[in-house]
């Protein structure tokens, strides 16, 4: 019989496994309609983005985003589609004019179809999830 040596890894080691939560991934998936079928498809579109765009040179963001749904056999439950808001209150919407992650043409799509019931506030700058003077508790 041979002796089967069993290593119990160290405290260090056990809290470097532990799982985080990490929802974009997942959410991302769900959410647009950009799914490479294989890696040859990926690297087609990442050309055609890099012809169109060159001095972007992709998004750190995106990229990894597109490449982790390479192959996933659920559908896009949740895709890009008109807006149509009805019976809620007016909506204020808060969108920099400069972010990078975030276009300004976005807020304004969202605001087009439901002018309605949003107002759009821009600001200056490329900052998120900012506090702005108006909006600070008196």
């Amino acid at each position: 019989m041979i002796p089967v040596l069993q290593v119990q890894p160290s405290t260090s080691q056990a809290a470097d496994e532990r799982t985080e939560a990490e929802p974009f991934p997942a959410v991302f998936c769900q959410d647009w309609r950009i799914r490479a079928e294989d890696y040859r498809e990926y690297a087609r579109l990442t050309r055609a983005e890099m012809r169109a765009a060159p001095h972007m040179r992709g998004s750190p963001r995106v990229h990894p985003a597109v490449a982790g749904c390479i192959g996933r056999p659920d559908e896009v439950n949740n895709p890009q589609h008109s807006l149509r808001i009805t019976e809620a209150p007016r909506i204020l919407m808060l969108h920099s004019r400069h972010d990078p992650a975030n276009h300004f043409s976005w807020a304004a799509n969202v605001h087009r179809q439901t002018r309605g019931t949003t107002v759009l506030l821009p600001y200056e700058g490329a900052v998120r999830r900012r506090r702005t003077q108006c909006l600070r508790p008196r």
